[in-house]
């Protein structure tokens, strides 16, 4: 019955085909066919440069429908119940995605700000100024005076004036007065807390991130694991680098003395800092210091303790699994997800670069991180957990293209602080042609920076060639200088030669179901081939051995 119905149903449902996989038996063929279909700027280019006149025209299948070729995925990375899922609804669930994770990161700059407007409602900054304005210690009428401010003056400026009068490296009467600077005591307190707790909330934030974003990678449908663990990996990237080295540094900026028409948004725009003075140093650099420790320990230690949650469970319930199946499951161990560490090496490596031209220790806890990350995930992948799946270029290719850009950042970050030492201004006429503001152009323009300057747009030049037109030329020089005939390739196997010498790692054919992801989804059907194979294997047998009776009576 239940067999019928799933006829039924199948009938009722229009299976409409939207992909085909092709294997090709020679290395060359599919070389081919992708160069035939292929829409590159090698096209655009005439003949007598390297252009190729064979795909000119788009091919069409049937004489309707456009024929796109591309290279395929394994197929262990195919996710085949999401290849329906192309065009506008891909589109739109990329935009749902991308826009949740933007209104997530807007609700943690909203708790980093308000964590920041707690932290200034406990003190004023300014440190040994504000207590030339403040009473004297050794004046009479000291406590009052104090008193009085918290209500004529506000509260930051009361706790500010307590500093003044208690703190050891100020008026030093904690000893003397320890009841009235209790106050005091109970503020620094609170600012430790404050401080503690904001480094602990943005990596709670950025763990919460990490699952919600999960989700909506999953939400998004993407064709292959890869795919899928692409997006999970960028924008985990973004959210923990804007969590950890950006929006500390934002909400402190003072915006409104480079933009005036902020000032309508005084609540987050309420920053002291104008530049990378020696106070930012000490009040946002610290906190950025603080966050890349826990950005380059916490990650690993948590790839690391997957060992002995393994271990324990599998110790603890081995011999208490029902099915052979859940047993299976208890020792393949948990999957690894290549995106999260992605995701935390490229977080830890942009922040490095973002501010290791002004605060060079961060370079110290990048060689933490990446040294102890090779043994981490080495024990994890070995003894933790289960082996992968078989990924394509995508994940690795955007790690690298993502360096680039981080490359960028720092050379640009470079000029920045370095424009802070003041020198000899120098002249560049490109940068006065960029519309940049006048403060920028002057501020930039300085010995210290100017060689940065020059090499940050030596680098822009040669990524812009390397990534437009620079492939197409190389391929052109090599057509044109070396040929077109690669030894190589030529001696690589074929298809069946390498099925049948054992020489493919992993799956060797685009059948769902020898894909292990699919197996109990197809458990009955894979069960009656199995039935059938061994019923054929045991009738050739029995026919064999009736032929070799017969040959016997023949003699």
């Amino acid at each position: 019955k239940l067999d019928a119905k799933i006829v039924a149903l199948r009938s009722k449902q229009d299976f409409k085909a939207v992909v085909a996989y092709v294997t090709f038996n020679e290395e060359k063929g599919q070389e081919e066919c992708l160069e035939a279909y292929s829409r590159s700027f090698l096209h655009l280019l005439p003949p007598w440069l390297g252009g190729r006149k064979s795909a000119t025209k788009v091919k069409k299948f049937r004489g309707r429908y456009n024929v796109k070729v591309t290279q395929a995925s394994e197929p262990s990375n195919v996710l085949w119940e999401n290849l329906q899922h192309r065009g506008f609804d891909s589109f739109r669930r990329s935009f749902v995605a991308n826009l949740i994770t933007v209104i997530l990161l807007m609700v943690s700059l909203a708790i980093v700000v308000y964590i920041k407007a707690l932290q200034e409602s406990l003190r004023v900054e300014g440190g040994a100024l504000v207590c030339l304005s403040a009473p004297s210690p050794d004046d009479d009428g000291a406590q009052e005076q104090i008193m009085w401010s918290r209500f004529s003056a506000g509260q930051a400026q009361y706790y500010a004036y307590l500093e003044c009068y208690c703190a050891p490296n100020f008026g030093n009467q904690i000893q003397n007065e320890p009841e009235f600077c209790q106050d005091y005591v109970t503020n620094q307190n609170r600012l430790t807390a404050l401080s503690l707790g904001s480094v602990l909330i943005v990596i709670g934030i950025n763990k919460l991130l990490e699952e919600v974003l999960k989700l909506l990678a999953g939400y998004e449908k993407p064709n292959t694991i890869s795919a899928w663990e692409k997006g999970i990996a960028s924008r985990i990237f973004v959210a923990q680098w804007i969590n950890t080295g950006i929006l500390v540094t934002v909400v402190n900026a003072d915006w409104e003395f480079y933009f005036p028409a902020l000032k309508a948004f005084d609540v987050a725009f309420t920053g002291t800092f104008r530049d990378f003075s020696s106070d930012w140093f000490v009040a946002v650099g610290n906190l950025v210091v603080n966050q890349s420790v826990s950005a380059a320990i916490v990650p690993n230690l948590a790839i690391l303790a997957k060992w002995p949650k393994v271990f324990t469970m599998q110790s603890l319930l081995q011999h208490r699994q029902l099915t052979q199946r859940k047993m299976n499951k208890l020792f393949e161990g948990d999957d690894y997800l290549l995106s999260k560490r992605y995701g935390a090496l490229l977080n830890i490596l942009f922040v490095i670069l973002t501010y290791a031209s002004g605060l060079p220790i961060l370079y110290f806890f990048g060689i933490i991180f990446f040294s102890t990350a090779y043994w981490c995930d080495k024990i994890a992948i070995l003894r933790a957990c289960k082996k992968p799946a078989q990924y394509d270029e995508k994940l690795a290719m955007y790690c690298t293209t993502m360096m680039s850009v981080g490359l960028i950042i720092h050379l640009a970050m470079a000029v920045w602080f370095f424009a802070s030492i003041d020198g000899e201004p120098l002249i560049f006429p490109f940068v006065e042609t960029l519309g940049l503001p006048r403060f920028i152009v002057k501020r930039i323009s300085r010995r210290p920076s100017g060689s940065v300057l020059i090499v940050l747009a030596l680098f822009l030049a040669f990524e812009i060639i390397a990534r437009t037109v620079g492939p197409a030329v190389v391929h052109v020089l090599k057509q044109r200088f070396l040929g077109a005939v690669d030894m190589q390739k030529d001696s690589n196997p074929s298809f069946f030669e390498a099925l049948e010498n054992q020489e493919i790692s992993g799956l060797d054919n685009y059948n769902i179901k020898k894909n292990g992801r699919y197996r109990d989804a197809f458990s009955s059907d894979i069960a009656g081939e199995e039935q059938e194979s061994e019923s054929e294997s045991e009738e050739s047998d029995d026919f064999g051995f009736d032929d070799e009776e017969d040959d016997d009576d023949g003699k």
